[in-house]
């Protein structure tokens, strides 16, 4: 079995003592792969063990997974190519006036000719 952090999950955290200027503090971290695969190193410090602790909780269950598009890690591939044409579809639906701008401003004769 492989001690890798499966995408969207949290690793095991670990909390250290450091010192700074102002005298000693802890910092509570952890690794998490995100829903893009890669890895993000989460960091709380504070004076208190347990309140790096804490802190490094709140900003985990506040954080945004990165990559998340819609798409879950235990679709299948068959639903994640459902997926896929549904978000092709819909974008292929958008209106949008960038093209029809780009366009023009490039069929425009240039200045001062």
């Amino acid at each position: 079995m492989s001690s890798r952090t499966r995408v969207g999950e949290v690793g095991a955290s670990w909390v250290r003592p450091v010192t700074s200027g102002s005298g000693e503090q802890w910092v509570a971290a952890v690794w998490v792969r995100d829903l893009d695969g890669r890895r993000r190193l989460f960091k709380a410090r504070r004076p208190g063990r347990h309140e790096a602790e804490v802190v490094l909780g709140e900003r985990l269950a506040r954080r945004r997974a990165l990559g998340f598009r819609g798409a879950e890690p235990n679709m299948t591939v068959q639903e994640l190519g459902e997926y896929w044409m549904r978000r092709r579809l819909e974008e292929a639906r958008a209106p949008t006036t960038e093209g029809a701008r780009g366009r023009a401003a490039m069929m425009a004769p240039p200045r001062g000719v």
